[in-house]
C-alpha cells in the first residue's frame, strides 16, 4: 500500500469511528440490513447468492433457569487467511458487545460456543468474513 492510500484510508477510518458510535446510539434498529452495518438472509445487497455459506446458524440450549447456551456454526469453508470467518460476535438487544470467538484460519472452522447468564431478550449474532463483510442472525433467549 503506497502512502496516499495509507493516509486516505486511515482518514475514512478516523471518520467512521468518530460517526459510527453516534450511529448505534441514536438509532440501531436503522443500522441492520443491506447498505447498513450487516447483511442478512432477506437482505443480502451486493452480495446476493453468498448468504449460504455467510449467514451464522444458531442453536439454543437452555442449561438451567441461569444459563442458555449458544452454539454458532458458518458454513464456510476456511481457506487459510486468504477466504475465510474471522470471528462470531454477540451483540445484546442494544447492540451492546456480549462476547466474540476469533478464529484461526489455519486452525479452527467457524464454529463457536457461548454460554449467556441471566439474560432475556433478542440476541444477534454476527459471523465476519474477511471478504464478504458481516452477516447477522437474531435470535430471542
Amino acid at each position: 500500500m503506497d502512502r496516499r492510500t495509507f493516509m486516505r484510508v486511515g482518514a475514512i477510518g478516523g471518520s467512521i469511528g468518530l460517526i459510527a458510535p453516534q450511529l448505534v446510539l441514536a438509532e440501531p434498529m436503522q443500522l441492520i440490513g443491506a447498505g447498513g452495518l450487516f447483511y442478512t438472509k432477506e437482505n443480502p445487497g451486493h452480495w446476493s447468492g453468498k448468504e449460504a455459506g455467510h449467514m451464522p446458524q444458531v442453536m439454543k440450549h437452555v442449561v438451567d433457569e441461569h444459563n442458555t447456551m449458544l452454539h454458532v456454526m458458518t458454513e464456510h469453508k476456511m481457506l487459510s487467511y486468504k477466504h475465510y470467518i474471522v470471528k462470531h460476535v454477540l451483540l445484546d438487544d442494544k447492540l451492546q458487545f456480549l462476547n466474540e470467538k476469533v478464529f484461526n484460519p489455519d486452525e479452527d472452522e467457524p464454529m463457536s460456543e457461548f454460554t449467556l447468564t441471566d439474560y432475556s431478550g433478542t440476541v444477534y449474532v454476527l459471523s465476519v468474513c474477511n471478504l464478504h463483510d458481516t452477516w447477522l442472525t437474531t435470535i430471542e433467549i
